[in-house]
């Protein structure tokens, strides 16, 4: 007789094979932050009050805007420190990954393990360092917006 394995979905991890308290963690991690974004909305809810349905429409823009707007400036920090990076000799490229990890831990707000905040502060030292990219950064932010905006036209 052949028994059939389950496969959980989400991880793709089968069941009974030792697995089964990383898909426990996983889903206890995803349902905490399903949780904490829950209760966010609540207090968003709460804060706003009644919306009528021009408002809610208004409030949706806004919020697609800045998520959008979010999405470019971390595509274009990626290609912009991607190039940089490429440019630099190794050791330079240690020097500023350290310094940003001691800015960080001088900060002492507890994004130590927090990459994005880690390639934010890269990202603000290497136009500092040298504002070609700063202006490489604005071209890139415009190129990945203009493409952005450009697919979602096409679509309508």
């Amino acid at each position: 007789m052949h028994q059939q394995v389950k496969i959980e979905e989400e991880f793709n991890l089968p069941f009974g094979f030792g697995f089964d308290y990383i898909i426990k963690e996983k889903a206890d991690l995803i349902n905490n932050k399903k949780f904490k974004n829950n209760k966010l909305m609540d207090n968003l809810v709460d804060k706003l009050g009644f919306l009528d349905y021009r408002d809610a429409l208004a409030a949706n823009k806004y919020i697609l805007d800045a998520k959008r707007h979010g999405d470019y400036h971390q595509q274009a920090r990626a290609k912009t420190l991607a190039l940089a990076m490429s440019k630099m000799s190794k050791l330079r490229r240690e020097q500023i990954d350290k310094a940003a990890s001691d800015e960080i831990r001088k900060e002492g707000k507890g994004k130590q393990n927090d990459k994005n905040y880690k390639e934010e502060k890269k990202l603000k030292m290497v136009k500092e360092m040298d504002g070609v990219y700063a202006h490489v950064y604005d071209a890139v932010y415009d190129d990945v917006k203009s493409g952005t905006e450009k697919e979602m036209n096409e679509l309508k």
